[in-house]
């Protein structure tokens, strides 16, 4: 969900992760903030805010996140 070029649902995989699941949706739209994306999660029934750094991700700097069925990616646009 949010700033990536084809937002919408996909379908798990195992061993999917948070920036591949990105890359699926195209990658991240011009106005993207992909440095304060979230990953949405409920377990045990209650929801959890995961806070990630799709850009340090990326870089290689941060290690990816594995994906649990149900989770929902969000990348919010840019401040500016």
């Amino acid at each position: 969900m949010g700033r990536v070029r084809r937002p919408g649902a996909y379908d798990y995989q195992e061993g999917l992760t948070a920036l591949n699941a990105c890359i699926m949706a195209g990658g991240f739209d011009p106005f993207a903030a992909p440095s304060r994306a979230t990953i949405t999660r409920v377990e045990n029934g209650r929801k959890k805010i995961i806070k990630i750094n799709l850009e340090k991700i990326r870089d290689g700097e941060d290690p990816d996140v594995a994906l649990k069925p149900g989770d929902r990616i969000y990348v919010p646009q840019s401040r500016f």
